[in-house]
């Protein structure tokens, strides 16, 4: 499974001034020492390829920078082939474990040959990993692959070249790392919290923030943990669901921030194996009826996220310029359905044609709202007559109730990534799964994912909108959204290129500090 599978979004944290009970017994280093304290889920091995966390103690090649752009972390550049299937990263000088042991060029070829080792399997095979010198790494794809990938970490070959891969989820080194990011690890409290400190010979300069504190919480997706926040008991929360807001809404105290990645969309696929649905004017009718601004709104989702009506590449959150989707329009949704020969002829308000409902079975899961979104869809798409029976599953169990072709429609999550699951080749290729028999669509698709170029990517997937657009094969209803809360004092967060502050905390101050 590759690591693009694994992926989680970054959790959210803030800052606090240690303070509280006893506070004026404390020497006075320490009482003057700033502290992190975040509800982090997951337990052991937190630092982990598979959690955000990591990015306190380990670094990245590259990162996003402020204004979605890329910057590099362990790279201070980086330069390319024409045909982007060579990639060659100079390291910054001077990187140190923290350990003492220096980083160099041969800790990247470890990491990503690591990563890549069959009893691993983090990361797709198909690149070589050259050494040039201490500070050059080469890197060259067989065919696709993202030299560019912010995900992946860095880890110290000295420490673990000896250990066996077939175990390599369950190292005991996740629990107690060593790596050259901000922060490096003191001391852990069984099921309680993790403790860290600034690290003084962090690239970038030691943080301001002195001490990092990892309350342990539940899994991701379990509790929002606002309680916890609002009793003081931590300085913010990660995965606040959205409907949760409203415990922190009008409290100038807090803040929320979010990201979100235009690549996982929760989208309608419509399948066109069902009558009705194989008519363009009917899937553009019903994507019409639906109020996206106000689904959105309902589902308590940032107002600022754009809406569109196209799939996009892994970068996507980057476009600066999208088509304009359909607006909301019932009334030209109505037509659109009468055109189409679906009226309600009996009156009971729900439409017909050649003695057929338009009755509509919406398969959905649990993933980021849905089960809430498919009643709004429900609700609309009654209001223009067409009846729609919601079956809600498993997300593993949705997907395979899709693949097998057992919808009329789905709200599921679709990615862009070749071998997730449900892909856009998958969903809309030749042969995919909702019969969507559009020849260049798919010649555009299978060209977009063997190309290395970034730049082909986008123009590939920049053809294929306007054939997106004209058939309407999917209605794209939003994307995967994160939400942060943090107290006020917490500066440096920003929606939404710095609301993943565990990348970030190394560049994050308390108010009052500038």
């Amino acid at each position: 499974m590759s690591g693009a599978h694994r992926w989680l979004p970054v959790l959210g944290i803030a800052l606090s001034v240690a303070c509280g009970p006893g506070a004026s017994d404390q020497p006075e280093d320490l009482a003057k020492t700033t502290t992190l304290t975040v509800l982090n889920p997951g337990g052991d091995g937190i630092f982990g390829p598979d959690w955000p966390a990591k990015f306190l103690v380990f670094l990245p090649l590259i990162r996003s920078a402020a204004d979605g752009s890329l910057e590099g972390q362990l790279a201070q550049s980086w330069e390319h082939t024409p045909d982007y299937r060579s990639w060659v990263f100079h390291l910054r000088s001077g990187l140190k474990w923290h350990d003492g042991e220096p980083v160099t060029a041969r800790d990247v070829k470890f990491s990503l040959d690591l990563l890549s080792h069959p009893e691993v399997q983090y990361d797709s095979p198909g690149r070589t990993v050259t050494v040039v010198d201490d500070t050059t790494v080469d890197i060259t794809y067989e065919s696709g692959g993202d030299a560019l990938n912010i995900w992946t970490a860095i880890y110290p070959k000295h420490r673990l070249e000896t250990l066996d891969p077939a175990d390599f989820f369950q190292w005991e080194f996740w629990n107690r790392p060593v790596g050259s990011g901000p922060y490096r690890f003191v001391k852990r409290i069984p099921e309680t919290a993790i403790e860290l400190e600034a690290n003084p010979d962090y690239f970038a300069g030691a943080p301001t923030i002195d001490r990092v504190v990892l309350k342990i919480g539940q899994d991701y997706g379990e509790a929002s943990g606002l309680v916890e926040l609002l009793s003081g008991n931590v300085d913010a929360i990660p995965y606040v669901k959205p409907a949760d807001l409203v415990s922190v809404d009008g409290r100038a105290e807090y803040r929320t921030n979010y990201s979100f990645d235009a690549g996982h969309l929760a989208v309608l696929a419509w399948n066109q194996v069902h009558p009705a649905l194989a008519d363009r004017r009917v899937r553009q009718a019903l994507s019409m009826a639906i109020d996206r601004t106000e689904l959105r709104s309902a589902l308590n989702l940032p107002g600022e996220i754009p809406i569109f009506d196209v799939l996009l590449v892994d970068r996507a959150p980057r476009h600066r310029v999208l088509p304009e989707p359909l607006s909301h329009n019932p009334s030209e949704a109505r037509r659109l359905l009468d055109e189409a020969g679906w009226r309600d002829r009996d009156g009971d308000g729900v439409r017909e044609k050649a003695g057929d409902r338009l009755h509509l079975g919406l398969v959905t899961s649990t993933w980021q709202q849905a089960p809430r979104a498919a009643v709004i869809v429900q609700a609309k798409l009654r209001e223009v007559g067409v009846a729609v029976e919601v079956r809600q599953l498993d997300l593993r169990i949705a997907r395979e109730t899709v693949r097998e072709g057992e919808f009329d429609v789905a709200l599921i999550p679709t990615f862009p990534i070749a071998g997730a699951p449900l892909n856009h080749g998958e969903l809309l290729g030749e042969g995919g799964i909702l019969g969507w028999d559009n020849r260049a669509a798919a010649a555009l698709l299978d060209s977009a994912a063997a190309a290395i170029s970034p730049e082909r990517q986008e123009h590939y997937y920049r053809q294929l909108w306007r054939l997106l657009s004209q058939d309407m094969p999917v209605t794209v209803l939003y994307p995967a959204v994160w939400l942060t809360v943090s107290h006020r004092r917490v500066r440096g967060l920003s929606s939404p290129w710095r609301a993943d502050p565990l990348w970030y905390a190394g560049e994050l101050w308390l108010e009052g500090d500038e």
